[in-house]
């Protein structure tokens, strides 16, 4: 078995669509949070003065997720009423917003058609073979079986940043993931993004991909692996509108400088 030349790195790699995504971005941040579980030294929110809406915070995305999962999981999908009274135990703060969210769901919701569902779905598949080991996890946020197709459900509260799924790094590794899956029950995957926001009008395509599209995503991930695995630098993004977010952006030397009132420069620490 090869050794890695990233110290880090164990026999069998962990992944993650988060973590992957994570990596995507920007190398420091998957160091950090993902091989050496680095307690965020900052909360993830703004810093002062920065702005920024309601449905950008990360939590509310979360407190979204929570109240599908719940309409879901008491058979109130469309029922106006039980989801207002569900958003207010999610987060009375911003019980409308979630209910106007959970109501455009809705409109697109495929679960009086389904034989089977699954929602905060957990999976997981190992690659053995060919090299390099790695395990990959995830939870995907609603499964529908109907039609004979194998829907995955990701929602997003922001808008979209591509047209085409199968562009898109998470959405790839979402139909990876879900293919074992899939195949036991004898059915085709496909990926939708809802973007609940109402400002957005035009919803991604939806991602089908065939065998070979499939076989190409494990291919590309086996890529990836075998980058971290050999990664000694983990150099940062750099990009403001990465870092804006970013919970290690006060102890990343990579990071841009954040502006105080006073006009002044943060300093950033070097790591």
């Amino acid at each position: 078995m090869p050794v890695a030349a990233n110290p880090h790195v164990g026999a069998v790699l962990p992944l993650s669509v988060t973590a992957l995504e994570r990596w995507d971005r920007c190398r420091r941040q998957y160091l950090l949070r993902d091989l050496l579980a680095v307690a965020p030294p900052v909360a993830t929110a703004p810093a002062s003065g920065e702005g920024g809406a309601t449905t950008a915070d990360p939590t509310f995305g979360l407190a979204v997720h929570r109240l599908l999962e719940s309409v879901h999981r008491e058979g109130a999908c469309g029922d106006v009423t039980r989801t207002q009274d569900l958003a207010r135990v999610v987060e009375p703060s911003v019980a409308p917003q979630l209910a106007t969210l959970a109501a455009r769901h809705a409109d697109r919701c495929p679960g009086t058609a389904a034989d089977w569902s699954a929602h905060e779905y957990g999976a997981a598949r190992f690659n053995r073979r060919p090299d390099p080991l790695f395990m990959l996890t995830g939870r995907i946020d609603a499964l529908w079986a109907h039609g004979g197709v194998l829907a995955a459900h990701d929602y997003k509260t922001g808008t979209p940043r591509v047209q085409r799924l199968g562009d898109l790094l998470a959405a790839r590794v979402q139909a990876w993931l879900l293919a074992p899956l899939a195949a036991e029950r004898g059915l085709r995957i496909r990926i939708v993004f809802e973007h609940l926001d109402t400002s957005v009008h035009d919803q991604p395509d939806p991602y089908e991909p065939e065998d070979e599209d499939l076989a190409a995503i494990g291919d590309e991930l086996r890529a990836i692996a075998s980058a971290i695995r050999d990664e000694t630098r983990f150099t940062g993004s750099g990009d403001p509108a990465d870092c804006r977010w970013c919970a290690y952006r006060a102890v990343c030397r990579d990071a841009p400088p954040t502006g105080r009132a006073t006009g002044d420069t943060h300093e950033v620490m070097a790591m």
